[in-house]
């Protein structure tokens, strides 16, 4: 499916963060959830990544 399809905005920002990841096998819980953020790369999460 092209992502133009899934309603994906042309422009994002983002930043890059190191997380501790926890595996939930539950059927009604999220299969993935962050547990725990060690470290933001900006510093402030101002998010200054750019995708054009």
């Amino acid at each position: 499916m092209p992502l133009k399809e899934l309603g994906f905005p042309k422009e994002f920002a983002y930043d890059g963060v190191t997380a501790a990841l926890r595996v939930n096998a539950g059927l009604h819980s999220p299969l993935l959830c962050v547990s725990d953020v060690f470290d933001v790369a900006s510093g402030d999460l101002s998010l200054p990544g750019r995708l054009r």
